[in-house]
């Protein structure tokens, strides 16, 4: 899969919107990942209101380029369908990297910004977005046209792998 390794995280974007029906093909992606137990206890929120894109880089630091996206999707850990966190931030990195891969598969570029495990950023990313308690923001991907090209990525590290035993 050529996306696996030409996807890459691109923070320079031009400032056009992206159709919602494509967003929306984005999130489905991100619903199609596999999930423990398939629980999938994945919500979506779709961020587009530069106003509210503007107050993120106030608490999250490496999320500038928010101000030049076309938008962002919040990918948040329901509680309510899953109660073991640990498998709720797994299901939610698996939806956002298939998010992310379907994002370059069309042509645009993202970046996944982390939420979680930053307390201070959570709450202040649920409190912006009015998340229940039930709800755990996990992530948010920046996307939009991308302003930028990259060379593909090519790593590969023999010396990471083991066989049968350490």
């Amino acid at each position: 899969m050529k996306e696996i390794y030409h996807r890459r995280s691109i923070r320079k974007y031009k400032q056009e919107s992206i159709p919602l029906e494509t967003v929306k093909q984005f999130i489905k992606a991100g619903m199609n990942a596999p999930s423990a137990h398939n629980a999938m206890p994945w919500q979506f929120i779709i961020v587009e209101d530069k106003s509210i894109l503007s107050q993120i880089p106030k608490f999250q630091p490496y999320s500038n380029m928010l101000n030049y996206a076309s938008g962002a999707i919040v990918v948040c850990g329901d509680r309510s369908i899953q109660n073991n966190d640990g498998y709720l931030v797994l299901d939610c990195a698996i939806a956002a990297e298939n998010i992310l891969l379907e994002i370059d598969s069309l042509g645009y570029g993202a970046v996944i910004l982390g939420m979680y495990p930053v307390i201070e950023r959570m709450n202040a990313l649920s409190e912006l977005l009015k998340l229940p308690n039930h709800i755990l923001p996990v992530s948010m991907i920046s996307y939009g046209k991308t302003y930028e090209e990259k060379e593909p990525n090519n790593k590969y590290f023999e010396e990471r792998i083991r066989y049968n035993q350490w």
